[in-house]
């Protein structure tokens, strides 16, 4: 919820968009679709890395 941007559907292009539910539209979605996505709080520009993540299972 810190993520936001605007909607990336055609229709709405709602400027207020969270990363995780478009509010106007109503659909959930993944934060990388939406469009000029900046963090809420210090309002840095989103940048999408290629990561690796390792878990440990017992």
């Amino acid at each position: 919820r810190y993520i936001v941007g605007t909607c990336s559907d055609e229709a709405y292009k709602f400027d207020d968009t969270r990363s995780d539910q478009h509010d106007k539209c109503a659909k959930l979605t993944n934060g990388v679709k939406c469009i000029d996505t900046k963090c809420q709080i210090c309002h840095s520009i989103l940048s999408i890395r290629k990561s690796e993540h390792l878990f440990h299972v017992d």
